[in-house]
């Protein structure tokens, strides 16, 4: 590959070094993309969001914050799929990730795979007694509004 020294690709192969150090790509570069990625999230342009999160995920695969960015865009993107297997990454580096429990029970639901959407509202809501956590006050207003939406499925019409 041009302007890709050997040495260090040979090292990334063994792992010895992060996809970011073969390009020389420093912290406060990283925090440039980070920035302009979550800028153009937050403005509602997705799809350039998506982009910049795919790239930051290739530089450092291990970074919760780009796969929970990312399975967000997803979601609201209705790529539930897609989100899930994000949501999933996050929650293997950090099992007990309250917003990324709630996000991924609420794409569960969306997708109707109830039991695992409930179980990861559950948790989300379990993790935090105190009631004091936004996304896990979310999960028990989700978990409350599948209950009641199945419940109001199964009545018989009058």
């Amino acid at each position: 590959m041009p302007g890709i020294d050997k040495n260090k690709l040979d090292k990334f192969r063994r792992g010895e070094l992060k996809f970011v150090q073969i390009f020389n790509i420093d912290a406060k570069q990283m925090a440039g993309l980070l920035t302009v990625g979550h800028n153009f999230f937050s403005q509602g342009r997705l799809e350039e969001a998506r982009c910049i999160f795919e790239g930051l995920a290739v530089l450092d695969p291990k970074n919760p914050y780009v796969h929970s960015i990312l399975g967000v865009i997803h979601q609201r993107m209705q790529e539930y799929d897609k989100a899930i297997l994000r949501f999933n990454r996050v929650l293997q580096l950090f099992p007990d990730d309250i917003s990324t429990l709630t996000n991924r029970g609420e794409t569960c639901l969306r997708l109707g795979k109830l039991d695992e959407g409930a179980r990861d509202l559950k948790k989300a809501a379990a993790l935090d007694p105190q009631k004091k956590h936004p996304s896990a006050n979310r999960a028990r207003l989700l978990a409350a509004m599948a209950v009641d939406q199945f419940k109001s499925s199964k009545r018989k019409p009058l």
